[in-house]
């Protein structure tokens, strides 16, 4: 699971946002690996959309590599409003994803179609 503040949620749900910078979590998940892509509404969680991991890269702040097109694939205005975000020196993991079809099962109505979250 992977949960997002409201602003960036919004991005992974339109489909914006297929990647996020994070600390190398205790399970790092591998390509293949399914993803629950989860906001905080008030006091519950809600669910944005699910998805599959592409690739995981490990990831160092600041790179002279990444530029103000990754930060904006990230949600970030330009790469400088990124690394304002992060405590530096960083270092954690680039989780990429591509969304997973929305599907039926068993004859019963799919909630996460068309969430409003």
């Amino acid at each position: 699971m992977r949960y997002f503040s409201p602003p960036f949620a919004d991005l992974v749900r339109s489909g914006a946002k297929l990647q996020t910078v994070c600390r190398k979590p205790w399970r790092t998940p591998k390509p293949g690996d399914r993803l629950i892509l989860q906001t905080w509404v008030g006091r519950s969680q809600r669910t944005i959309r699910r998805a599959t991991v592409t690739s995981v890269t490990p990831i160092e702040l600041p790179n002279p590599e990444l530029d103000d097109a990754f930060a904006r694939a990230e949600g970030y205005n330009n790469l400088t409003h990124l690394l304002l975000h992060f405590k530096l020196p960083f270092r954690g993991v680039l989780i990429r994803w591509e969304p997973t079809p929305v599907t039926r099962s068993r004859g019963r109505p799919n909630f996460f179609q068309n969430s409003p979250v």
